[in-house]
């Protein structure tokens, strides 16, 4: 009983093929989700950070994960500040105003562009 070795390393190739490009698509959707501030890299594991949008002329959104707050800024900038915790967001929240309140956080908590 003969076996025709063409068909399966036909088949190997056409399965090699297939996992290539599906490993490609996947890489690709994590780089533009990344590139778009959609991802995020914790040092550990990655994660989306939800944002809301908010009420101000200076801020565009915000969102708040293990006390790390995030802002976005108009025309994209987006910057993160450790150590926030859960009362001092709500706080910044619930502000008069969301730029005087960032203002008083940049200068208690360490921050980076993103």
């Amino acid at each position: 009983m003969a076996v025709d070795k063409s068909l399966n390393i036909k088949h190997i190739l056409d399965y090699l093929f297939i996992n290539i490009i599906y490993c490609l698509i996947v890489v690709f959707c994590v780089y533009l989700q990344y590139q778009h501030n959609l991802l995020k890299w914790s040092g550990r594991e990655w994660f989306i950070m939800q944002r809301h949008t908010v009420s101000s002329s200076r801020i565009d959104s915000v969102g708040w994960e293990n006390n790390v707050l995030e802002i976005k800024f108009p025309g994209g900038l987006l910057y993160q500040y450790a150590d926030v915790s859960k009362a001092e967001y709500d706080n910044f929240l619930n502000s008069a105003s969301l730029g005087s309140a960032l203002s008083r956080i940049e200068i208690i908590h360490h921050y980076h562009r993103v």
